[in-house]
């Protein structure tokens, strides 16, 4: 699963860039994972890469059917 890529990445390479990139993934393979969403906004609050984060959710809104889930992304997105 990515987010033990992730985690892998995060804790044992110490690479929180590429642990925000498979987190990403996560996302976009599945916009409702609350997980993903947590943990690429606090790698993102980390590293200060905002656009990083941005360009998630915006991508996960462009993955999902799910209204519900593109509300929460897009109110994200603006709180951002």
């Amino acid at each position: 699963r990515l987010g033990e890529i992730a985690r892998l990445h995060e804790e044992n390479g110490k690479a929180p860039r590429e642990a925000l990139a498979a987190w990403r993934r996560t996302l976009v393979t599945d916009p409702s994972d609350d997980q993903a969403r947590s943990e690429l906004e606090r790698l993102a609050k980390q590293l200060s890469d905002w656009d990083a984060l941005v360009a998630a959710f915006e991508e996960a809104v462009e993955a999902t059917a799910d209204n519900q889930v593109k509300a929460s992304l897009l109110s994200a997105i603006a709180r951002t």
